[in-house]
């Protein structure tokens, strides 16, 4: 085993340095207040001996207290796909590094990174991983238990200036989704990956409005998602109704400039984030 000490400089840089430090032949991320059923890797790499891949993706269990209770599974039961019928057929939402274990001379020779320095940069990375994969392995048994009682996690905290990073961070995974796509020549066979780029596109509209950003710093959101293909958001990706018409009202700039104006706060209070 080994332990790497650095200055905390957030998740993708210290996932990135393990990916540098690491000398097995997969890697797989646990986060410290989670747990793993005690069977995955003996299991998992005996499935990997037999049918060899660059992902084997598995479920997760949200786990509400602390008692790890461990649930019986079975290994046997494994698919066999391509990335991209992954992608095509499967919610990304959420898909975290959690939900598989990955071959990291398959990370190297692809040059596939966290994003670093914003959130939502797990998906990014799950989604690029899953695109650069020939052969995936989907086993549906839960073997992470993925607990929940943080309250300052990255989705309950709700202080102004996270709300506007988040803003910020979600056109940047917005682009980020459209570039994966790009780089293959897809346009919107992968509905799943599809959904995520106006889904971050919606959000960061959203969140934009929530948080009083005035004129400029919406015209500058706006700016950069149509520089990045992202926009205007594509309503027919969105099922509940209300979130279709959340989308009509977010592709209207004109709108959005006027209804960012009235809600500009004083300047005291106003935070400016640039792109």
């Amino acid at each position: 085993m080994k332990v790497c000490n650095q200055t905390n400089c957030g998740q993708s840089i210290a996932r990135n340095r393990g990916i540098q430090l690491a000398k097995g032949k997969y890697i797989h991320f646990v986060d410290s207040d989670d747990y793993i059923h005690p069977c995955i890797y003996k299991n998992l790499l005996d499935i990997l001996e037999r049918v060899p891949a660059q992902m084997l993706i598995f479920d997760l269990k949200e786990v509400y207290d602390e008692s790890h209770v461990i649930h019986e599974v079975s290994f046997e039961d494994v698919q066999e796909m391509s990335g991209y019928e992954y992608a095509r057929n499967n919610s990304l939402m959420p898909f975290g590094p959690c939900q598989y274990i990955i071959n990291k001379e398959f990370i190297i020779s692809h040059d596939i990174t966290f994003p670093e320095g914003v959130y939502f940069e797990d998906i990014v990375f799950g989604a690029k991983a899953l695109l650069d994969s020939d052969t995936v392995l989907k086993l549906d048994q839960q073997l992470y238990y993925y607990v929940q009682y943080n309250a300052t996690s990255t989705t309950k905290n709700k202080e102004r200036n996270h709300l506007l990073k988040i803003a910020r961070d979600a056109v940047i995974a917005s682009a980020n989704f459209s570039a994966i796509l790009l780089a293959k020549g897809y346009k919107d066979e992968i509905c799943s990956i599809v959904w995520l780029k106006n889904h971050f596109s919606l959000w960061g509209i959203v969140n934009s409005l929530r948080t009083g950003s005035d004129y400029n710093e919406m015209k500058d959101r706006i700016s950069f998602l149509k520089k990045n293909k992202c926009y205007p958001i594509k309503i027919m990706c969105f099922k509940p109704f209300w979130i279709k018409c959340l989308a009509v009202f977010a592709n209207m700039p004109f709108v959005l400039y006027l209804f960012a104006c009235f809600c500009k706060r004083q300047s005291n209070n106003t935070v400016k984030v640039d792109l």
